[in-house]
């Protein structure tokens, strides 16, 4: 995980806010990593600590609803 500003950082924290549906997130790492949330239908909050350095990690949203899911999502990376 990548830093071009500074140092590597070690940690990441994902927010989702202004949340209009239902949706879940599934995080993969090039490591073979993955977690899958359950449902939800509102903004949430969820840190991710001791990130390996050497793994790239996607993010995905998934809409799990029959109508369009709108939402902003914030990602922020640190050194934890």
């Amino acid at each position: 995980m990548n830093n071009w500003i500074n140092s590597d950082h070690n940690a990441f924290n994902v927010k989702v806010s202004n949340v209009s549906g239902k949706y879940k997130y599934i995080i993969n790492g090039s490591n073979g990593y993955q977690y899958e949330s359950s449902e939800m239908t509102s903004g949430n909050t969820w840190t991710t600590n001791h990130a390996n350095l050497d793994v790239t990690y996607t993010i995905t949203i998934v809409n799990t609803g029959p109508n369009s899911l709108s939402a902003k999502v914030n990602i922020t990376s640190f050194i934890n």
